[in-house]
């Protein structure tokens, strides 16, 4: 146990928190400086942004889906109530374990920026794609934080709306703060401070991260989905994994066939194209198993109607709390897009292999396609429509497609679920051709 004084200097700086987190809850503020610190400390040099559809430089979706992962790490505490099994000495390997995670996808982001930078001064990329320097800007750290500040202002009341459930965040991080006080004297003091420290900073830029995503996501929302059954979009079977088949399912032809005689028929799977399609609620999907014999995931190929430039993906699931198994739903996933010309195919494929460097190793497994998006869906947020960048420029290189691959490369159940459920998935663009085929 701590001694009383240590006790004492925790809770009133904790209710001197509650307090500041009231006043922020209740009106609009401004960005705490320290948030400002914190993405200047992150940053880069220069970052590679693009134009919104009125022209103005904004700043992307995957660096707001990077920063809200990075920033879980100096808010570990505010997510999920207390399990005292895990707060143990196991527990603090596992928050340094989450640790190691968000920096891991925090780098990939840098590492994809870094790499669009290289391209971007590239003469030779350049000289072959000149709508590059068109649709992309490479500006200055200083500016990026201008454009945060500016967002800030823009998104005052979204912002607000979003920081609603700290007080909630706050009860959870009491309640560990507390559980550690009596398990780990020596540990629990110096996180005390830092959680107290970091949480508002970290709750600011998660709130706003949060609206910007939204923001954007509502935006695709009212656009065409290219992978909508009325659109034209089909399911290419070539491409596609097959359906799993859960053991209620899994019977005997006799006892299928007396149990569709007495007008009980026995269910089947769902088809690929439920993914295409709008559901109500749990099982309204398309199962497939988590992976193959070769250590696969799912993939959902798609012909579409119409030959687009590809720029948003969206993925909608189940929230964790209306589903019998939360474990099923995709993690991490990828886009691939068919080129069918055999140059342009070559350099978008080098291209998607300098920015998508932690993902190249691995085989596409489709003859023609090249990777041209990468995401994780998020199980851990309340927003269960969930929108992701094209990373890959399709526009700038003129490089348009009318088939896609959707990949899941694992599920949250940790290979504990041994099948991925996708309920709808969308992609927007800018349509070049109809119909697309090509």
């Amino acid at each position: 146990m701590l001694n009383p004084t240590d006790v004492q200097s925790i809770n009133r700086r904790l209710n001197d928190l509650e307090y500041k987190v009231s006043h922020l809850s209740s009106r609009l503020s401004d960005l705490d400086p320290r948030a400002l610190k914190t993405i200047q400390d992150m940053l880069p040099e220069s970052l590679v942004v693009k134009k919104d559809k009125y022209g103005n430089i904004v700043i992307p979706d995957n660096f707001w889906q990077a920063l809200r992962d990075k920033i879980r790490e100096e808010d570990i505490f505010s997510h999920g109530p207390v399990d005292s099994g895990k707060v143990s000495s196991g527990g603090i390997k596992d928050l340094k374990d989450l640790e190691k995670q968000t920096q891991k996808l925090w780098d990939k982001y840098i590492k994809s920026n870094k790499a669009q930078l290289g391209d971007l001064n590239d003469q030779d990329i350049v000289r072959k794609f000149p709508h590059l320097l068109e649709q992309n800007h490479i500006i200055p750290k200083t500016e990026i934080l201008q454009l945060i500040r500016q967002s800030w202002e823009e998104n005052r009341l979204e912002v607000r709306s979003e920081m609603a459930d700290m007080k909630k965040k706050l009860d959870h991080a009491t309640q560990r703060i507390t559980k550690l006080q009596h398990d780990f004297k020596d540990e629990s003091k110096a996180i005390a401070y830092e959680v107290i420290e970091k949480f508002i900073p970290s709750g600011q830029l998660d709130a706003l991260a949060a609206a910007n995503l939204k923001s954007n996501l509502n935006y695709g929302l009212t656009r065409v989905n290219y992978l909508s059954k009325g659109t034209g979009a089909i399911v290419d079977a070539h491409y596609t994994s097959p359906q799993y088949v859960f053991p209620s399912m899994d019977v005997w032809i006799f006892k299928r066939t007396m149990r569709w005689l007495i007008g009980n028929s026995i269910p089947v799977p769902n088809s690929p194209d439920t993914a295409l399609m709008k559901w109500d609620e749990h099982g309204d999907c398309w199962c497939s198993p988590s992976q193959d014999a070769d250590g696969f995931g799912p993939s959902l190929a798609v012909i579409m109607g119409s030959s687009i430039y590809p720029d948003q993906v969206v993925i909608e699931h189940i929230a964790p709390t209306a589903s019998l198994e939360p474990g099923a739903a995709p993690r991490e996933m990828e886009l691939l897009a068919h080129i069918p010309d055999p140059e342009l195919y070559h350099a978008v494929a080098k291209m998607s292999h300098n920015i998508f460097t932690d993902d190249a190793v691995e085989p596409l497994r489709a003859d023609g396609f090249v990777r041209i998006a990468t995401w994780t869906y998020d199980l851990e947020t309340p927003e269960n429509v969930q929108g992701f960048p094209v990373q890959l420029n399709m526009k700038a290189l003129g490089a348009h497609t009318n088939k896609v691959i959707v990949r899941s490369k694992n599920n949250w159940g940790d290979g504990s679920v041994d099948y991925t459920c996708l309920y709808r998935v969308r992609v927007h663009g800018e349509v070049v051709a109809t119909p697309g085929l090509f």
